[in-house]
């Protein structure tokens, strides 16, 4: 009887008792299943490594979710917590409802089912239902990277990834609106649809402070190295304790901008020209705050990137802000409204290659940059 209660699971605002049956995707810190009888909702799991263990034959889970172990009880209550104050203090522009939203946020806390206990804990926590991403979204790679671009976006133009920029800025300033911070910000939570529209997944990573009771803060506990401030990377705490802020996202965001519209090159991946060792690795250019259009005669751009130019100068003096002033002085990094105004003016001004139609560039160029690369 036990093990098939094991199967049950409460929606903690919602006092509802579901089950959940395929596997939607997974990853090393758990995986996304559909809820049954909610069909506009999935959930979000948190299992550690034994999720890896799991059969999955036909896209359907092959074990109870319970016959493995679940995240620690400790972490499970800091994670019930955090999903609390999340839930019950949405970003309302951005989470509109199933039609509309721009995060995949937590609309109820999941709890393991006991019938023999009078209420469930934090330390039941096991995940949260959240609205399903619609069809037609990609995580954001896919748009970068150029052979996956024109085979998974091939009517895709540069301005439609313009508007993916725009996007992504006006939803990050959004976000630090309602004094959220993502921490974590990189290509795989970020997904996109052809037409540049955004929605962030894996939110429970965001660093969440509770305004209302305790003020305690719940940090961001992972990141991704090439999509990292200089600050974290040069860090010699743990993550638990590392407190994140708006001009760490807001160096991310610059990082992924730049990525989106230089054909998915990195900032920092530039040509090393010492040649008596080993090139460093792009952490160890962001901590020494070198970037190849910066015209530095040992760090030069790489063959395949575009001039630097393919920006306007309004774009330009906003990367230069961040990646050298804001480099020392994390403060003097653009934030995102900056860079949702600039790019919302260099969209206006873009014009469309007369040889490729998916091409778009700035006014003042003879030849088009895209055509040069083979964009």
């Amino acid at each position: 009887m036990q093990t098939q209660m094991n199967n049950y699971f409460e929606m903690t605002l919602h006092k509802k008792i579901v089950t959940l049956s395929h596997v939607l995707g997974q990853g090393g810190e758990g995986g996304v299943l559909t809820i049954n009888g909610f069909p506009n909702l999935v959930a979000k799991i948190f299992l550690n490594d034994t999720y890896q263990n799991y059969k999955i034959t036909s896209n359907t889970m092959q074990r109870s979710l319970t016959s493995s172990k679940m995240i620690h009880e400790n972490t499970s209550v800091e994670i019930g917590s955090k999903l609390m104050i999340m839930a019950k203090r949405p970003p309302k522009t951005l989470f509109a409802g199933e039609n509309n939203f721009s995060v995949t946020w937590p609309i109820d806390i999941l709890r393991r089912y006991n019938p023999e206990a009078h209420f469930a804990t934090l330390s039941d926590t096991i995940g949260y239902a959240m609205y399903r991403v619609p069809l037609g979204y990609q995580k954001i790679f896919s748009m970068m990277h150029p052979k996956d671009r024109k085979t998974i976006f091939p009517h895709t133009s540069w301005k439609h990834l313009v508007h993916a920029a725009l996007n992504l800025a006006q939803v990050l300033q959004e976000l630090h609106n309602f004094r959220y911070i993502v921490g974590d910000l990189n290509y795989n939570n970020i997904m996109v649809n052809p037409k540049g529209r955004i929605v962030l997944i894996d939110v429970d990573s965001f660093q969440v402070r509770d305004y209302d009771t305790t003020s305690v803060i719940y940090p961001c506990n992972v990141y991704f190295p090439e999509c990292s401030p200089p600050e974290l990377l040069k860090q010699t705490t743990t993550l638990t304790k590392f407190i994140r802020t708006i001009h760490a996202d807001n160096y991310i965001l610059a990082i992924i901008i730049f990525k989106l519209l230089m054909n998915n090159i990195h900032p920092c991946n530039g040509v090393w020209q010492d040649t008596t060792g080993e090139p460093p690795l792009i952490d160890t250019h962001i901590i020494n705050g070198e970037c190849w259009f910066m015209n530095l005669p040992y760090f030069t751009p790489p063959p395949a990137a575009m001039p630097f130019t393919i920006f306007s100068e309004e774009l330009q003096t906003l990367f230069w802000r961040c990646f050298k002033a804001g480099h020392a002085t994390p403060s003097e990094r653009p934030r995102a409204s900056e860079w949702a105004e600039t790019l919302q003016r260099f969209e206006s001004s873009l014009v469309q290659c007369s040889i490729n139609p998916l091409h778009w560039h700035i006014p003042h160029m003879r030849d088009c940059p895209l055509c040069k690369v083979n964009w």
